[in-house]
């Protein structure tokens, strides 16, 4: 079973964090313009619940977690979660496939060439549990 999530905007504008995230997940576009109206979260927020709950998604990805109070996003089945939270989770999850998604994202990297150590560097300063649970996970 698939785990559907809306990145917020602060998630995104971290690269090496988008970067993971979209290499993890495939985003459905719809219209989100008659819910937006609807939705009682943060105002500059709204579009994004929105997504979410067009999207039939379970989460929202966002650093921004007071901009999604629980009270209103669980009448649509939706959670707010850390990227960091996200992450780890996926990586207890599903171990091998992040860490695929990690070597590509490291070897596709070129200018200039990283390893994935740099790219570990790189997330630590954003999603810090994830990176040290990464490095401490036995290599299968």
């Amino acid at each position: 079973m698939s785990f559907r999530v809306v990145l917020d905007a602060n998630v995104i504008v971290c690269l090496p964090v988008c970067d993971t995230m979209l290499r993890l997940a495939e985003a459905d576009v719809e219209e989100i313009d008659r819910l937006e109206p609807h939705m009682a979260n943060a105002a500059e927020d709204r579009h994004v619940l929105a997504a979410a709950v067009a999207g039939a998604a379970q989460a929202v990805v966002t650093s921004n977690l007071r901009d999604f109070p629980k009270g209103v996003c669980e009448p649509f089945g939706i959670e707010a979660i850390h990227p960091d939270d996200f992450l780890v989770m996926q990586l207890t999850l599903e171990y091998p496939a992040v860490r695929a998604a990690l070597s590509r994202q490291a070897s596709e990297l070129r200018r200039p060439p990283v390893t994935l150590d740099v790219v570990l560097d790189a997330l630590h300063s954003f999603v810090p549990r994830f990176v040290q649970a990464f490095r401490t996970v036995p290599h299968i």
